[in-house]
């Protein structure tokens, strides 16, 4: 089998387990958060890789070889495409190399992935999985900022408000005006969410996958259920990842990932009719995908550096394994 065709099992291998931890050659213990998307260019293999190394998001480029070795014969030890190569992806590590750091892959495992449909502008879930962590990282950004100008409490109340201000201004959604938001806002405090985002800022261990299934199931005020899972995904969980220590973002990311829909989106089902939303993260990545991005290729690494996350996430990097 060619290396090229290994590439593409590899991506969709990595893709189907996303959460799963690995251990690298020096030990690291990673998980690996999308795949990226496969460099039909000069360049390493896979462009916008991302991991989560300590609960911090980390995207670059991913390198894959059958040997290891073979970083070394083909010159990319000396070549600045592969500058921001965070993890090299190997069946056989025959060599001494310790940066980038080293994944061991079992051939056996790559072997038996089955391939995933593929579609003209949207590729697969593989794409998917990347528009659903720029969704993620962009609303956390935008919560941060509120954060960093306006503080814990006001910053918390201006992101929910932000976001009921444009859930409301959407066709066919349900109308809430001016009055009803503020009433929402009043009783929040008052709410398992305020109580949720005060034990993750208080540091306080609690059992986070039971915490958010209170939130889905405990009205804040007199919405219906549709909305609080809105309001939980779109701020609740943006505003935890700002606040919370490594441990507990480790458990909201994973939460992200393997959660099962609550919400069914019928523009989902007549835009991606081929692939499925049985997870929060695939309804997250279309609706990205939606928002502005059109029939345009995945290029999440620009678009983080283009919102300034990088500038305001302390829990993302890019490029760079400390």
């Amino acid at each position: 089998m060619k290396e090229v065709d290994y590439q593409k099992l590899v991506r969709t291998y990595l893709s189907s387990i996303p959460l799963t931890s690995f251990t690298t050659k020096s030990g690291k213990i990673i998980q690996i958060i999308s795949p990226g998307v496969i460099n039909v260019n000069e360049g390493p293999d896979f462009l916008d890789f991302a991991i989560m190394l300590n609960g911090k998001v980390i995207v670059g480029d991913a390198e894959f070889h059958v040997n290891a070795a073979d970083w070394i014969s083909h010159n990319h030890s000396t070549n600045k495409n592969y500058e921001n190569v965070i993890l090299h992806i190997v069946f056989e590590d025959n060599s001494e190399l310790t940066n980038p750091d080293i994944l061991i892959l079992e051939r056996e495992k790559i072997l038996e992935t089955d391939s995933l449909p593929s579609a003209e502008n949207i590729a697969s879930y593989e794409e998917i999985q990347h528009f659903a962590l720029l969704r993620l990282l962009r609303k956390s950004s935008m919560a941060q900022k509120n954060i960093n100008i306006y503080g814990q409490k006001k910053g918390i109340l201006l992101t929910i408000k932000d976001f009921l201000i444009g859930y409301m201004s959407k066709k066919r959604r349900p109308i809430y005006n001016n009055n009803g938001i503020t009433d929402f806002l009043n009783e929040f405090d008052n709410s398992h969410a305020y109580g949720f985002l005060e034990s993750i800022i208080d540091g306080v261990k609690i059992d986070i996958y039971k915490k958010l299934d209170e939130i889905i199931n405990q009205k804040i005020y007199n919405e219906g259920k549709g909305l609080r899972v809105e309001v939980l995904i779109n701020c609740i969980l943006p505003l935890s990842l700002c606040l919370s220590d490594t441990k507990s973002r480790v458990k909201l990311l994973e939460w992200y990932w393997a959660t099962k829909s609550i919400n069914i989106y019928g523009l989902l089902s007549r835009r991606f009719s081929d692939l499925s939303q049985d997870y929060v993260w695939q309804q997250q990545g279309m609706l990205e995908y939606l928002r502005d991005h059109g029939n345009k290729k995945n290029i999440t690494a620009e678009e983080i550096q283009d919102y300034g996350i990088n500038q305001i996430l302390d829990f993302y990097s890019y490029g760079k394994i400390e």
